[in-house]
């Protein structure tokens, strides 16, 4: 995992890493959705980090409505 703000070793709440989670499951929905294939798109935590990474980029820089912790803690 690559997360640039990530916290090597912190222990997450239930609450945090049922958000994590969430977060994740949406961004595979999305990317199963936009699929133009009928090839079917399975969990993979490298392709689910780029894209959280992206939306983060753009929630906590460019519409600066967050901190990154906020949006994925």
């Amino acid at each position: 995992m690559s997360f640039r703000y990530a916290d090597i070793g912190r222990k997450f709440t239930p609450e945090e890493l049922e958000k994590r989670n969430q977060i994740d499951y949406e961004i595979l929905g999305f990317i199963r959705k936009l699929n133009p294939t009928t090839e079917s798109v399975f969990y993979n935590k490298h392709i689910i980090n780029k894209v959280m990474e992206t939306l983060s980029d753009i929630y906590t820089k460019d519409l600066k409505l967050c901190t990154e912790r906020a949006f994925y803690p």
